[in-house]
């Protein structure tokens, strides 16, 4: 699947539990109109006792300090069965749009489910495409 990888937007290890990478700074934000997409992957991950899910959102703030949610997590969900370890698929990579005019953007994740997740991983990269 090809992309235009242009930044990182997380590259994150041990991820256990709901959490947020550091911001990254966009010095202008988007040009108005211009769509830029977060693609997320859920990359490795050892899965125990009962089913993990992460949900992915991207937070905007001009200040980098006072954060607001820029994009609903509803459909930006990685699900992995009990007993796993993750590896790179169309099912663990999540598609954001981002379209925002302040200078900050970060990856937020939230952990649901009543398994527990040891070493996980997250690679995130804002591109200009996003396949269709």
């Amino acid at each position: 699947m090809a992309y235009d990888a242009n930044l990182q937007l997380a590259n994150v290890s041990n991820i256990t539990g709901s959490s947020n990478a550091s911001a990254v700074d966009l010095k202008t934000g988007t040009l108005r109109g211009s769509v830029m997409w977060a693609r997320v992957e859920a990359v490795s991950g050892d899965i125990t006792t009962n089913t993990v899910t992460l949900t992915f959102t991207v937070e905007h703030s001009s200040d980098n300090s006072n954060w607001y949610l820029h994009t609903s997590g509803a459909d930006q969900v990685v699900t992995f069965p009990t007993g796993t370890a993750a590896t790179p698929t169309t099912d663990n990579i999540v598609w954001i749009p981002i379209v925002t005019e302040k200078r900050y953007i970060r990856l937020v994740w939230t952990k649901s489910g009543s398994g527990s997740i040891a070493n996980g991983v997250v690679n995130a990269y804002i591109t200009n495409s996003h396949p269709q």
